[in-house]
């Protein structure tokens, strides 16, 4: 969904609207900017202010409140997550010129400052579309203006800053992230999703209403997997025997170590997600555009793949464990049998299949991580915050193949999903990042 903006006096840039093609240039990069600026070689044990930006533009968007700390869903919150990091994206773009932008270019003096603009770009999006965070996002932009001299580089910052943010707050308008909207249940019976939560509506389902960013049309069903297997199949019976025996809360078969496991998943997904990305770039000293390009890469491949993966969610609407465990005796499959007193160890509410952490944690994210450094092996440190009941909130990997497979156990030994639906999930997941990567965010040449 790009909506380009060419604004260069410079040289001819052509930007084309539609998916599928890439950008071109038909003038030389002005300077010798390098893909990684000298700062790289600086000390980053905290960061820079791209990194910086994106810790507070990820506080702000999940608690949107700041007077409570309920957190916001991580559909919308992976929407906003992208919008912001496609603006600081843009005006790094137009000031080094290396990478082809995604949505917005304006001609920018090399020397304008580059904290000014990121930190302005992202400010304007959050202080519009988040409210009820004022006083925590202008201290924080306080603070990292009053860092920054004054003078003309300060000020061009800033002016490309708020153009990029008014271009993604322009082309935003008219998401449908904030709106409301009602789900009705569809005909009960075997294999059909219902609530999980007496009485409440199932989490995001306005994701199916929502413009993604890369594909030209809402209808994103050319990612959808092919659906659930039938329920009187063997590979139903085979990945529901599974997911009975280990994924109850009073399971005899689950061991201590994957109830951990479990539980090391059940943080809210965005700002799992969003803080883990954050950690590795400042792990592996990324420079400000290096930065900027990742993140972008990242949470557009997450915001779209939640887009895509909640609309198939609603379209299959299929049940989760929680109701096909305890009504076996009605799915007409001999190897299957009812557990009335069967529950999960953990409960969210919308349908099951695909799964959201397949194609969010599992698919879209490792392989975003596996495209931008070029290698399944990459060292990696995730942590999960907040979740009662877990005595491992740390793990590390130097694999990325062996992160998406913990990603995917983990949702079985938490009683939410089957087998087929976590790598149906994957799957759509690293085809959404697999085609951004292929279409956006490359160098000009």
């Amino acid at each position: 969904m790009r909506s380009m903006i060419t604004q260069s006096p410079s040289c001819t840039r052509l930007f084309p609207m539609l998916a599928g093609l890439t950008l071109w240039s038909a003038c030389a990069l002005e300077g010798d900017i390098p893909e990684q600026e000298a700062e790289v070689a600086s000390a980053l044990a905290t960061g820079n202010v791209v990194t910086d930006w994106a810790a507070i533009a990820a506080d702000a968007i999940v608690r949107p409140v700041e007077e409570s700390t309920a957190l916001r869903t991580p559909g919308p919150s992976a929407m906003l997550m992208a919008q912001v990091q496609l603006a600081v994206y843009d005006a790094l773009t137009s000031i080094y010129e290396y990478y082809e932008p995604f949505s917005f270019y304006t001609y920018a003096s090399y020397y304008s400052s580059k904290e000014a603009a990121v930190a302005t770009a992202a400010y304007r999006i959050l202080r519009t579309r988040v409210p009820g965070r004022a006083a925590f996002l202008d201290a924080k932009y306080a603070t990292t203006m009053n860092a920054i001299a004054s003078g003309t580089s300060k000020t061009d910052g800033i002016n490309l800053g708020e153009e990029a943010a008014a271009h993604y707050l322009s082309l935003r308008a008219n998401d449908n992230i904030d709106n409301t909207y009602t789900w009705t249940q569809p005909t009960t019976g075997p294999g059909a999703f219902e609530s999980t939560v007496a009485g409440a509506q199932p989490v995001d389902f306005k994701m199916i209403n929502v413009p993604p960013f890369t594909f030209d049309i809402l209808d994103t069903s050319a990612f959808f997997p092919a659906g659930p297997p039938a329920l009187t199949s063997s590979a139903y019976a085979t990945a529901y025997n599974e997911v009975r025996s280990i994924g109850g809360a009073n399971s005899t078969t689950r061991t201590e170590a994957q109830k951990q496991l479990a539980l090391w998943s059940a943080e809210n997904p965005f700002r799992w997600a969003s803080r883990n990305l954050t950690e590795l770039a400042v792990t592996k000293g990324l420079s400000r555009m290096d930065a900027a390009r990742f993140f972008a890469l990242a949470f557009t491949s997450i915001a779209d793949a939640v887009q895509t993966g909640m609309s198939a969610k609603y379209y299959f609407s299929f049940w989760r464990p929680l109701h096909s465990i305890p009504r076996a005796d009605t799915d007409n499959n001999a190897s299957t049998v009812a557990d009335t007193a069967w529950t999960p160890l953990l409960n969210v509410n919308h349908p099951e299949y695909p799964a959201g952490h397949g194609f969010v944690g599992a698919g879209s994210m490792v392989e975003v991580v596996r495209a931008y450094f070029g290698t399944d092996y990459v060292s990696w440190t995730l942590t999960t915050v907040g979740v009662t009941g877990l005595t491992q909130p740390s793990r590390s990997y130097t694999s990325l193949t062996a992160l998406a497979n913990d990603i995917k156990n983990a949702r079985i030994y938490g009683g939410l999903h089957y087998r087929f639906s976590v790598d149906a999930g994957q799957s759509q997941g690293r085809s959404v990042a697999s085609y951004i990567n292929y279409y956006y965010f490359q160098p000009w040449y």
